[in-house]
């Protein structure tokens, strides 16, 4: 039971590490105290080569994560992506 426990958490972590944020983020100084896309910044062959100078960085892939909202007169949702 133990085993399959530690299997679940592990599998846990995987998917979020896949398919949200990855293990590390990179982020401009002040994001997180105003995350605002006016405080994201472009990629650049510069931070990808230093990235990836680090041996234990295997792959790196940009991402923008931000949310909307949709609306019509009788309700509203936020979407996030």
């Amino acid at each position: 039971m133990r085993s399959m426990q530690l299997g679940s958490y592990d599998n846990m972590i995987d998917n979020i590490v896949r398919f949200y944020t990855g293990y590390a983020q990179i982020h401009k100084n002040g994001y997180w105290n105003e995350q605002t896309l006016d405080n994201s910044f472009e990629q650049n062959d510069s931070l990808e080569i230093l990235a990836t100078q680090n041996e234990n960085i295997s792959s790196l892939i940009p991402r923008l994560e931000t949310f909307a909202l949709a609306s019509n007169e009788a309700r509203s949702r936020v979407y996030s992506w």
